[in-house]
């Protein structure tokens, strides 16, 4: 029987219990491991008798890995467990030519759990793995315990706080791309509030002007009080909408889902020398603090007296850089390096061992730093000055260096690996800061784009319909052949503003397109200047074109401007000049560019309520798209007469200059 809504689906027992399929990130580490175990086993004074048994013993114990990401504290459990039946059945002999090799998949295990865990649980699994790895060394090596179990104790430390640092980059750069989403959302949501504003208000407000102008002039012959009360109707309409208008200009200008954030601090900005070492974050501080606090403690275990507070004190002023390993990180391991060396040479006490303890945290840390913030090929060189430095005591111990320098290897890898990839993480987190800013920069331009297209499409050409309305209105009795001459204009006005609003509100739908002619199905440019001097002729007392030169070719971008901005002066003379401004247009072609300039001079005629019909986009937000477009925009006013020049460039060329 099929299911219902109303039935609930049953997920069989064996389904629920599925063990979590491993990633290919963790089948690939598990096999890189496995190998790197078996070549050091081959290398290693290991009988070939027993490498058939001890191989496969090692890699078993790295099996538990492949579910570090769904199951860190039980993974970090099956690889001790693993770890020291592997002791058991291949015997201490055996494993210690690859035991500090073994510690790699408990660290790793280590590091996950810090990563995925809540800190009480990262903490005790960091008490778990520091306890089991010191015991794994008192019992395969009781004759190096003290130095091994430093060795593990340092290891730990860093891969337990690699981990926390992973755990923070991880949800950073989630937080990051939630916030990114919602903004989308929000922008879309805004947008889509906009479109129904157009559709419900003001597409029904345009209509009942068309309408009401088919009225006009329906009753313009016989009954010219019925068409003076539909053209009077015509012109309160158009206010309302203009009212309209304005209102969703703000909601474009003022919205808080719209406002862009301030850019991000980066904290690894390249500024200026002072900046740069003023800039230092807390953890990096803290940080630097740890590392000589551990090189303070160790020299003082090492050295008794006065020798030992000039020490301490010397050291605590070298590794001080260490505060800007963030900011220059390749001085300041050098730093490290060379501070340490010089210590060495002023208070060593015939023990080597002991001056390396003094060094390992600091070096560590620096190395970090290198590893996270530079270049590939920068990181591996410095990564093998460290092994090297941090190993060079172990020369006095010719029995033991092999062993040594393997711990040292292992440590030195552990520190490198987990900053490499931490340095990758925090990078990821820059980029998405960045894309944050950027995006909000682009909803920024998108909303003044809108803005723009919402004040020319409707604004203008219901401005033309109120203006006309008007105008025949106060002619009415007296000159009742010129009003209806202004009708067809009037009408034809209206449906200009219905086919803009309908081609606005698609766009505010997908996010895509232009504002094109609907004759021509090409974006609107300088060769429609003549439908848009018609559209205006009847509402002026009287408007005159002058082109100089051979008219050429612009960008799109570039025509559509020069377009706005003859729009947008008629628009004003007419606004603000009253229906007697005698206009003047002037389009002048040169090499490299074309001039325009349009000069209302203000006539006598009475002035209309301009300020109901402003939408508070005008010149001064033309100027910014007449820039984008590498363009000038000015406007002036002598004696009565208002100019507004403009200037685009030719050529891509022209504009570059």
């Amino acid at each position: 029987m099929p299911d219902t809504p109303d039935t609930p689906v049953r997920t069989p027992a064996m389904a629920r219990h599925r063990v979590p399929v491993p990633g290919p990130f963790d089948i690939a580490l598990v096999a890189l491991l496995g190998a790197f175990y078996a070549a050091v086993l081959v290398t290693s004074d290991v009988p070939h008798v027993n490498l058939s048994f001890a191989i496969p013993w090692c890699v078993i114990t790295l099996v538990p890995l492949l579910w570090r990401s769904q199951a860190p504290i039980i993974c970090l459990v099956l690889v001790l467990v693993l770890l020291w039946i592997a002791l058991a059945v291949l015997g201490a002999e055996v494993l210690s030519e690859a035991a500090q090799f073994v510690w790699i998949g408990p660290l790793v295990a280590l590091g996950a759990t810090a990563a995925r865990r809540p800190l009480r649980a990262s903490l005790l699994s960091l008490l778990i793995g520091f306890v089991s790895l010191a015991a794994f060394v008192l019992v395969v090596w009781p004759e190096s315990a003290e130095w091994d179990i430093f060795l593990s104790a340092v290891a730990c430390g860093f891969a337990w706080g690699f981990g926390l640092l992973a755990r923070r980059h991880h949800e950073r750069i989630g937080e990051l791309r939630d916030r990114q989403e919602r903004d989308r959302d929000a922008v879309q949501l805004e947008r889509s509030k906009i479109a129904f504003d157009l559709n419900e208000i003001i597409r029904s407000a345009v209509n009942r002007m068309r309408d009401e102008t088919a009225e006009a002039r329906r009753a313009i012959k016989h009954d010219r009080d019925r068409a003076i009360i539909a053209l009077s109707a015509i012109e309160a309409t158009g206010i309302e909408v203009m009212h309209e208008l304005r209102r969703l200009l703000h909601v474009l200008h003022d919205d808080p889902n719209l406002v862009p954030r301030e850019p991000a601090d980066h904290s690894r900005d390249r500024a200026g020398t002072t900046r740069s070492l003023l800039a230092v974050s807390r953890s990096d501080v803290w940080i630097a603090v740890g590392a000589i606090a551990a090189s303070v403690f160790f020299t003082l275990l090492a050295l008794e007296g006065t020798a030992a507070m000039l020490a301490s004190m010397y050291f605590v002023v070298a590794f001080s850089v260490l505060v800007w390993r963030h900011r220059f990180p390749v001085l300041v391991f050098v730093a490290v390096i060379v501070g340490h060396a010089i210590g060495v040479v002023l208070f060593h006490d015939s023990d080597f061992v002991w001056d390396s303890f003094t060094a390992y945290v600091p070096v560590l840390v620096a190395l970090a730093a290198v590893a996270a913030d530079t270049k590939l090929w920068v990181s591996l060189p410095i990564f093998l000055v460290a092994w090297l430095y941090l190993a060079v005591p172990s020369l006095e111990y010719p029995d033991l260096l092999r062993e040594n320098l393997s711990a040292h290897a292992l440590v030195a890898i552990t520190v490198w690996v987990s900053a490499f990839l931490a340095g990758r993480r925090a990078r990821q987190i820059a980029q998405l800061e960045a894309d944050e800013v950027t995006a909000s920069k682009a909803v920024e331009l998108e909303r003044t784009r809108l803005a723009y297209e919402l004040h020319d499409v409707v604004g203008h050409a219901v401005t033309v319909m109120v203006l006309q309305a008007a105008g025949a209105a106060r002619i009415m009795e007296r000159d009742p052949a010129r009003a209806e001459d202004a009708l067809p204009a009037i009408e034809a006005a209206g449906v200009e503003a219905a086919q803009e609003l309908e081609r606005f509100i698609s766009l505010l739908g997908d996010g895509e397109g232009s504002l094109i002619n609907p004759q021509s199905g090409r974006r609107l440019g300088l060769a429609d200047l003549e439908d848009l001097v018609e559209r205006v002729r009847p509402t002026v007392g009287r408007i005159e074109v002058q082109l100089t030169g051979v008219p050429r070719r612009l960008e799109s971008s570039v025509d559509w401007a020069a377009y706005c901005v003859l729009r947008e002066a008629l628009a004003n003379a007419v606004k603000h000049a009253g229906s007697e401004v005698q206009v003047d247009i002037s389009i002048s072609w040169a090499d490299e560019l074309v001039l325009l300039r349009v000069a209302s001079n203000h006539g006598v005629g009475a002035r209309l309520p301009s300020s109901d019909l402003s939408g508070g986009y005008g010149l001064v937000s033309l100027r910014e798209r007449v820039q984008v477009a590498g363009g000038e925009l000015h406007w002036s006013e002598d004696d009565g007469v208002f100019t507004v020049d403009a200037r685009f460039p030719l050529t891509s060329d022209a504009m570059a200059r």
